[in-house]
Parts: C-alpha cells; structure tokens; sequence
C-alpha cells in the first residue's frame, strides 16, 4: 500500500502505508504486516484506513498509531500460501467468512460495508459481527427489498452525501441502495463499446461528486453520471492509435497511452482526480486540461507491461487497484501552533481560541473533510485579519500570521481544484 502526497505534479512523492511486499495476512506494525490483494480502500473516522485484501479474504484496518489489524474475516491458506480460501458465514468478525471482498465503504455512523462479490451480497461490519446487509448467495439478480433483492457480483460502493448505497454490480451495471433499504437499478448511458464489454457491466469504482453526480470507472472508460437523467460526460479514455478492431492483450506503454485504464478514482476537488491503472502500472491524475503519471514509467529496457516498487519522487507501482484521499491536510495544526506561540494575543481569549481550534481538528479528524477544515480555519483568522485591517501595524503579531495564514489558506485551495 502506498501513500502519495504532495500531488501537484512536479512534487508527488510515494512512500509505503503498510505492508512488507512479501505475501501473507499477518497483522502487527505496518511496515511488517502483509497482504495477499488489497483491493478496496476507504477513509473512516480519524483517519482510519479500511482495507479489503481480496484473495485474503479478511477486511483489514491500518490505523493512526502505526499498526495494521484484521477487522473481520479468516480462512486457511491455499495455493502455497497466496491465497486463502474463500467461504460465507455471518457471525462474530474473527470467525467470519468472505469469499473475494472487493469494494468498501464507511458510513456517517462508522459502520463498514463490504462487496463481498463471489458470495453475490453486501456485507455489514458492525460492533465486532459481521451480518449479510443486502443479497444472498442462493439469489441471483433481483430489485427490490434488500432482504429479497439479489446481485451478480459486486464489486464497487460509495456513498453519497444522502446516505444512498451505490453498487457496482458485474453485468447489471449500477445499482443503489436507498437509505429505506430498497434496491434498484439505475439504467446508465449507452456508450461506444472500445475495449472489452459495455461500460454498464463492469464498474469497477464509484465517487459521488458534491453536485450530486457520480464518477464512474469500468478499467477502460470514466463516465461523469448525474443519477437526474441529465447527459453525461463520456471521458472517452480511447487509445491513440489503435483501432478498435485491434484489442491488446495487454496496456500499451504509458507513453503511449496517456490516459490509461482507470479503474480505481479518488476525487482532489472539482474536476480533479487521481485513479489508479493497473494494466500499465500507474497512478494518474486529471484535471482540466490535463493528464498526467503520477508514477514513474519503467526504465529504458525493462519490461514496460511490468511495475516496481520504489518509494520517493515519482515512485513505481504494480497493478495498483483501490485508492482513496485521506482528506484535511493539518492545517488546522499549524493555527494551534500560532495561537500558542503569539505572546500579544491576551491569555483568556487565547484559551477560547484553543479550545476552539481543538474542536476543529477533532471535526477534521472525525470527518475527514477539508471543507470543515476551512470554515473553522476561517473563522479564526478572521477576527486577526479584521484587527489588521483596523488598527495597522500596532495589531502585533497574531494579526499579520493571521492574515498570512488567510492568504495561504485561500491559495491551497485554489491550487487544489485548479
């Protein structure tokens, strides 16, 4: 698993989260823990990261203080120890069965929800049990009543801001889960068919947008939906080049395909994402304008349908699948920081200040929203940024950092959607 931050362009760095790159399901300090697939990734409260390790069969959390711990699953080890066999049993989370977890979401009440795609249903995470949500391994597909309705094989889910389940379902295409808990199917766009299948059949991620539209991936193409019936935007990652009577075997090399295969997104801000594509070993990123390797393509003479692995600048990466933003960026730190430093902000409001500025990163932290973090940033430093205004130079030094701070914050932003 790998972390990269600092992504504007010519700073993206890499550096491993958790995991020794030898295969396993071992738990203990991250960088010694092992996994045999991740595959789904999400953020949860206090920056807890959510991992399901597909042919593991385990869901797997890597937490703040440096550890790595399976949340629920077990099984016996297969196949020279690089796979551990699938199975289905509900029941308390060590004992537990998945067969091919697949895609993960957290919702607002921290609960997690697993796409447990070979068992063909929606698994729910919840006070150390593990129960069946949605679907059954007996059905096939069928709407209606999540304890009636049936899937095909899910693999993609994502919530949106109105609580709603999205599912990506192998051939059914897009499904949602009401917060009522009924399921339906939602009947997407007809779209040139490129590379494999119809975009409809194989989603294989989901990010609800702020304007209540949905970013699709299905490996080949990335679809902008608006679940109203509006058009969508076809992103059309068609290769140059290559006709579509000639279908690869395997990805043309990343500098001949600039685009890629998306198959794992995780939105920056409008119009800004980064998506992993694992048939030519990237991450890459699009925003207006642009796109762009994250990660460095491989060397002159090596292998170029083949990854690496190499942390720092422009690191190297092989088949990478989920991916997902870890949020505020600690910013609100640095506001404590100055509010406890400034010898010329009087001591009573100082304390109001840092206990305001502690709820802060608390919100931060439990949400992992950058929007939190501005408003609260704001709303401290509006108050200097006015006595500067006001009073001049004689405001001393809270008022001034204040104002910097106002514009820093202000430009970040700027750069973070631009």
């Amino acid at each position: 698993m790998f972390v990269a931050s600092s992504l504007p362009v010519a700073a993206a760095q890499f550096a491993t989260l958790a995991g020794s790159g030898k295969p396993g399901v071992s738990d203990g300090p991250a960088l010694s823990a092992t996994f045999l697939m991740p595959y789904g990734v999400a953020v949860g409260a206090g920056g807890t990261i959510y991992v399901s390790d597909y042919l593991g069969q385990r869901i797997r959390i890597v937490r703040a203080d440096g550890s790595v711990r399976t949340l629920a699953g077990e099984g016996r080890s297969i196949e020279g120890g690089l796979k551990v066999e699938g199975g289905y049993a509900d029941g308390p989370a060590s004992s537990a069965r998945f067969d091919g977890p697949a895609g993960i979401a957290v919702d607002v009440r921290g609960r997690v929800f697993v796409a447990d795609s070979n068992n063909r249903c929606i698994r729910l995470i919840e006070n150390g049990q593990v129960r069946t949500y949605a679907g059954s391994p007996l059905r096939g597909y069928a709407d209606g009543p999540r304890e009636t309705a049936g899937f095909y094989q899910p693999r993609a889910l994502a919530f949106d801001a109105g609580g709603t389940l999205w599912i990506g379902d192998g051939i059914a295409g897009l499904r949602k889960l009401s917060p009522a808990g009924v399921i339906s199917t939602a009947h997407l766009p007809e779209l040139p068919i490129r590379y494999g299948p119809p975009f409809a059949t194989h989603i294989t991620a989901i990010v609800p947008e702020p304007n209540g539209r949905l970013l699709l991936a299905d490996g080949v193409s990335m679809l902008d939906y608006d679940p109203t019936g509006a058009k969508p935007e076809d992103y059309g990652f068609t290769l140059p080049g290559i006709s579509t009577d000639q279908v690869p075997d395997k990805a043309t090399p990343q500098s001949a395909s600039p685009a890629g295969y998306p198959f794992g997104v995780a939105a920056l801000g409008p119009n800004a994402f980064v998506y992993t594509d694992p048939r030519s070993h990237a991450i890459r990123l699009r925003r207006p304008g642009l796109f762009v390797a994250l990660s460095r393509a491989p060397a002159e003479g090596d292998d170029v349908f083949g990854g690496g692995y190499a942390d720092g600048h422009d690191g190297l990466v092989d088949a990478p699948l989920g991916i997902a933003a870890l949020g505020a960026d600690g910013l609100v730190w640095a506001l404590l920081i100055v509010l406890l430093a400034d010898p010329d902000y009087p001591l009573a409001p100082m304390m109001v200040a840092v206990v305001i500025c502690l709820g802060a990163v608390g919100v931060v932290a439990a949400t992992m929203d950058r929007r939190a973090c501005v408003v609260f940033a704001t709303a401290l430093l509006l108050p200097g940024a006015v006595r500067l205004l006001l009073l001049g130079t004689q405001v001393g030094a809270f008022g001034g950092v204040s104002l910097l701070f106002l514009l820093v914050l202000i430009i970040d932003q700027g750069l973070r959607v631009s």
